[in-house]
């Protein structure tokens, strides 16, 4: 599925989306990822690549047809554990990760059986996500040697 958000006149994020790992979707998903969060946050390799990955929707967002955004969903039970956001860094500040959030929200209001998005977010991007609409619920916690907080959103 291919959406296109229009940011400005000259603007526009394509949103692509796949849970075929042998896709090119996947391949910019996971370059985006290896370089946020392996390159810049030292987060390692084996932690970022997991068996999820194959039971997962990956989104990319496109600028200019360059892979800028990522997010992982994957469903568990009435929840969508939303995973992996990352926005390269020579695009981050032009809205499009919150372009792709606000994309997914309005994706699991319509699915049926979907009564919240979760996620452990890192700390330094909490505000972030209470900006798209979630809450802190839990402590903090350490994940790949990074504090995070659990966050939810109720879509229901």
């Amino acid at each position: 599925m291919v959406v296109s958000i229009i940011l400005s006149e000259e603007q526009i994020l394509e949103i692509r989306e796949t849970t075929d790992t042998e896709s090119q979707i996947f391949h910019d998903a996971m370059n985006i990822r290896l370089t946020v969060f392996v390159k810049e946050q030292n987060v390692p390799e084996e932690l970022e690549r997991d068996e999820f990955d194959n039971v997962s929707h990956h989104f990319v967002g496109y600028q200019d047809g360059q892979p800028v955004t990522t997010v992982r969903i994957k469903k568990e039970d009435q929840n969508w554990h939303v995973q992996r956001v990352a926005t390269m860094k020579d695009a981050r500040g032009h809205g499009y990760a919150q372009q792709l959030m606000e994309e997914i929200i309005k994706r699991a209001k319509l699915e049926p059986g979907i009564d919240y998005l979760v996620l452990g977010a890192q700390l330094t991007a909490i505000l972030f996500y209470e900006k798209v609409g979630f809450k802190a619920v839990g402590p903090e916690f350490t994940e790949a040697g990074i504090l995070h907080r659990e966050m939810k959103l109720a879509v229901k």
